[in-house]
């Protein structure tokens, strides 16, 4: 969180956010934890892809949807921004 509470607070309710959503994420992790071995096994298998067919981003949890529908909305923008500054021969 912002340690510079006056700007914060001239943000009106948009400065509520970040604290909801914190706070959101800490009561969904209490209630359902995260397996370490999913994270294991997502790694394990994004090492075992081809070069050029791993993804610019992963997730891995109990819910990932909307992290997921983020990474599928930014993924073409990034893949340009991408293709734009590596050289052809990689």
């Amino acid at each position: 969180m912002p340690e510079d509470q006056a700007t914060l607070q001239s943000y009106g309710a948009v400065a509520e956010i970040p604290g909801k959503m914190f706070a959101q994420l800490a009561e969904n992790a209490r209630h359902n934890p995260p397996d370490p071995q999913s994270v294991a096994d997502v790694i394990k298998n994004l090492i075992d892809l081809p070069f050029g067919q791993r993804p610019l981003r992963t997730v891995s949890g109990n819910d990932v949807k909307a992290v997921e529908m983020i990474n599928e909305a930014s993924r073409q923008v990034q893949e340009n921004v991408l293709a734009y500054f590596m050289p052809k021969s990689l």
